[in-house]
């Protein structure tokens, strides 16, 4: 399964490496922000030193218009290939559709297929829409915060980590109800798209 989900993404490998390195590097920054508000809070604001607060203000500044920058052009990337990733697939249902023997659509009817179609190429897209390379980005930025975070205060880090677990099992708890409410979901709409036929 991993292979085939992996297969789909050969045709966009560099709109996927561009996303990757731009996710990588607002990581990067995103893993400076700790230590520079460390040293604007310990040796600028604390010591009221003016010119290290304007020094690392204007530090702060170049790199969040950096981040935004590299996000526009992820961003980019990435509406590229939630849309065009649906539509591949999509065209790719179609034409297997018409290679179909007539016999095949005398077991099911019409609005079944399609509304079948319809529901397996949005799950499918998912792996390349918003929230899965959101997903992507927030593991990323959550290490490098931890790195950030150890560098400055390794005993709040270990609180950090040790909350981890409670999520993880919630999270799972919740993918799980998720995933039957998701299989009635598809039963349903089957009926559903079925009963036209009737």
């Amino acid at each position: 399964m991993v292979k085939r989900i992996l297969l789909l993404f050969k045709p966009y490998k560099k709109k996927i490496i561009a996303i990757i390195i731009c996710t990588l590097v607002s990581s990067g920054i995103g893993m400076m922000y700790p230590l520079i508000s460390k040293q604007l809070t310990d040796y600028g604001l604390m010591k009221s030193n003016l010119n290290i607060v304007i020094k690392f203000s204007l530090i702060s500044l170049f790199l969040i218009l950096v981040d935004q920058g590299i996000g526009m052009i992820e961003t980019k990337y990435r509406s590229y290939l939630s849309a065009k990733m649906p539509y591949d697939l999509s065209k790719s249902a179609f034409k297997h559709l018409l290679k179909l023997k007539a016999q095949y659509f005398n077991n099911i009817n019409f609005s079944e297929i399609m509304s079948n179609i319809g529901m397996d190429v949005g799950n499918i897209s998912r792996v390349s829409d918003r929230s899965t390379f959101f997903i992507v980005l927030q593991i990323f930025r959550i290490i490098g915060g931890l790195i950030g975070l150890l560098i400055i205060n390794w005993k709040l880090t270990i609180l950090v980590v040790a909350v981890i677990p409670f999520r993880y099992i919630l999270v799972k708890y919740l993918a799980n109800a998720r995933k039957k409410s998701f299989e009635m979901l598809m039963e349903y709409n089957k009926d559903y798209a079925g009963w036209y036929q009737k």
